[in-house]
Formats: structure tokens, C-alpha cells, sequence
């Protein structure tokens, strides 16, 4: 079962105060971590991105955990808070897993309709040890029960931070309909261009 996001309130996305001091923070930590030369260096490494910023991230903000409901392991705000570090993130230019990881991927895992049968997968997730890319629609992929598990076939292009990915969660077709599968980076063959 896929959840939908729900119908937002243009309101929701006007400033508050506690929106504007978490501004702040990530600027400031942007500033100190991801000047010009170093988001430059980041994109331009082996990764594509800073691991050193992306633990930082998790560990001093903890976006991962940001929008996730606490139930399962996250702080419970809402897409707006999201929203401004999002923004930030975006400002800066910042080649880290923040929108695929942190947002698609963490929201993604949280979703599911067994999320303690994902916790091993989910709890990495959210402390950003852990990249997680998303890659829904595009070319189909196909799964099929072999043995007690589950095969997905097909290929995927351009998928956001795919190379640099511990995890990657797929939509397939089944014999009952489309199902979302989370693949280990282990399990796949990944391409760069």
C-alpha cells in the first residue's frame, strides 16, 4: 500500500519563528562546512558528495529523522520545516544525498506498511548511515516469489544518487499488482555515466 501525502495548507509554508532559527542553524552550518571550494571538491570526488558533511548533517540536524513520524524513529515535523532545509541545502548547492536520502528515501522507508519488518534498513536510514535513493515509474521492473523471496528484475535509469546508494527502493509489478521493494546496493548492477 503506497501512502499519499496530504492536502497542504498554503499557510503551513509561511514563516515562523521556529522555521527562521532553523534557517539559521543549517546556514550556519553550511557556511562553515560547504563553501564554494568545498561543495566544488564534494561533486567532483569519487562519492559526489561530502561523507564528512552528510554525517555532519545527520548528526548535528539530523534531516533524516526531520519529517519521519516519531512512531518510527523520527522527530515528527511537518514537510514545511523539511521545506527550509531543503532550501538551504539547495542555496548552498549541495551535492549531498539531502532530497534523495534524507527526504525520499527516509520518507519512503517510514511509509511502509510493516515498518518494524524494515527496521533494521530504516533505523541507518534515518542517521544518514545509510544512503537510500528512490526510483519509481520509469522503465518497469518485474518481481517474482523465488523461493521465500522475492526477485525484481528490469533496469532503471538516472536514478538520484543511485551510485553512491546503500539501499534503493523500487516500485515492480507482481502477479497481485505494483509493490514497492527496498534492494540492497549489494544486490544490484550499477552503472555509472
Amino acid at each position: 500500500m503506497v501512502h499519499a501525502w496530504p492536502e497542504l495548507d498554503p499557510a503551513l509554508m509561511a514563516p515562523v519563528a521556529e522555521r527562521e532559527q532553523l534557517r539559521e542553524v543549517v546556514r550556519d552550518l553550511l557556511r562553515k562546512h560547504a563553501d564554494h571550494e568545498q561543495v566544488r571538491a564534494a561533486a567532483g570526488s569519487t562519492g559526489g558528495y561530502s561523507a564528512d558533511l552528510w554525517r555532519r548533517l545527520n548528526a548535528e540536524l539530523e534531516v533524516g529523522r526531520l519529517a519521519v513520524p516519531e512512531q518510527v524513529g523520527g522527530h515528527g515535523f511537518g514537510i514545511a520545516d523539511l521545506a527550509v532545509v531543503l532550501e538551504e541545502c539547495g542555496a548552498a548547492l549541495l551535492p549531498e544525498p539531502v532530497l534523495s536520502s534524507a527526504v525520499l528515501g527516509c520518507q519512503a522507508l517510514a511509509a511502509a506498511d510493516q515498518p518494524a519488518g524494515i527496521g533494521d534498513l530504516l533505523e541507518p536510514a534515518l542517521a544518514g548511515d545509510a544512503v537510500v535513493a528512490v526510483s519509481l515509474g520509469g522503465s518497469r521492473l518485474t518481481a517474482e516469489r523465488a523461493g521465500g523471496e522475492w526477485l525484481v528484475s528490469g533496469r532503471r535509469e538516472r536514478v538520484l544518487h543511485g551510485a553512491a546508494a546503500d539501499l534503493v527502493v523500487v516500485d515492480a509489478a507482481t502477479p497481485e499488482g505494483i509493490a514497492l521493494f527496498v534492494l540492497r546496493a549489494d544486490d544490484l548492477a550499477v552503472t555509472e555515466r
